[in-house]
This record gives structure tokens, C-alpha cells and sequence, in this order.
């Protein structure tokens, strides 16, 4: 999900749970953390909460500081299979993997250098999305 994307639905899911809270802002978005994205809501009169955004969009708005925590705790515990299938990790599995294929196939003699250079594109795109994820302010 983009920034926009992960905005527009938490504003939604605000201001169908708290009509009565009025305009609703996004002030902040960490995205690919714990598998979805925090989001910092800032309501006008009311003090900031925080919620997830799972990636298929659908928002988690914490009722209390202590489920946030508890929310936070076991995902922070999660088993390393549930970890190793994240977006930064598993890119930065088939970054790695790529480049190293193309070192492998780059000093085989019989290979096409039409190949080689679109294995080298490959990589690149496999590059951008294991360096372009992180946070992100909104």
C-alpha cells in the first residue's frame, strides 16, 4: 500500500468509528512494521491514538493504551518463519539471491550478455524494493 492508500483508509475507519470527532488527520505512517503499518491519528479536540493497517487495508484502532501494548507485544514475539515472510526480508532474500546469480552466470563463458543484462535489470528492481522499504513520514 502506498502512503495515500494506507491514509485514506484510516481516515475512513476514523470517522465511521468517531463521527462525532469531526476532521481526522494522519500525521505520521511507519510503513512494513510488523508485518502492516502504524499510523499516528491526530483527532482535532481529542489527544493522538495510534493504529495498524493490515496490508490487505483493513485498520486495527486500538481502545486503550494497553492494548496497543499487548497489540505490539505479540507481534514483537512473532516466530521467525512469521518474520522471514515480511516484505523488506523476503526482497532483500531474492536481492541477495539475484546478485549472486549474476556474479555466478556472469563468469560462465557461454552465457548470452542480451541475458546477462536483463538478469542485471532484475536485480536492480529487486534492489529498490528491498532499499525503498522503511519509514516514511506522512
Amino acid at each position: 500500500m502506498t502512503i495515500e492508500e494506507i491514509r485514506k483508509v484510516v481516515i475512513q475507519a476514523y470517522t465511521e468509528r468517531y463521527p462525532e470527532w469531526g476532521e481526522v488527520r494522519v500525521s505520521d505512517i511507519v510503513q512494513d512494521t510488523f508485518g502492516g503499518h502504524l499510523a499516528v491519528v491526530r483527532p482535532k479536540n481529542e489527544p493522538e491514538e495510534m493504529c495498524f493497517v493490515y496490508p490487505e487495508g483493513t485498520v486495527r484502532i486500538f481502545t486503550s493504551t494497553e492494548d496497543l501494548a499487548r497489540f505490539l507485544e505479540q507481534k514483537a514475539k512473532a516466530s521467525f518463519v512469521e518474520r522471514l515472510f515480511t516484505r523488506p526480508v523476503l526482497s532483500g532474500l531474492v536481492f541477495a539471491f539475484l546478485l549472486v546469480a549474476v556474479f555466478i552466470i556472469g563468469f560462465s563463458a557461454s552465457f548470452k550478455p542480451e541475458a546477462l543484462a536483463i538478469l542485471g535489470s532484475v536485480v536492480g528492481v529487486a534492489a529498490g524494493f528491498f532499499f525503498g522499504s522503511g519509514k516514511t513520514s506522512a
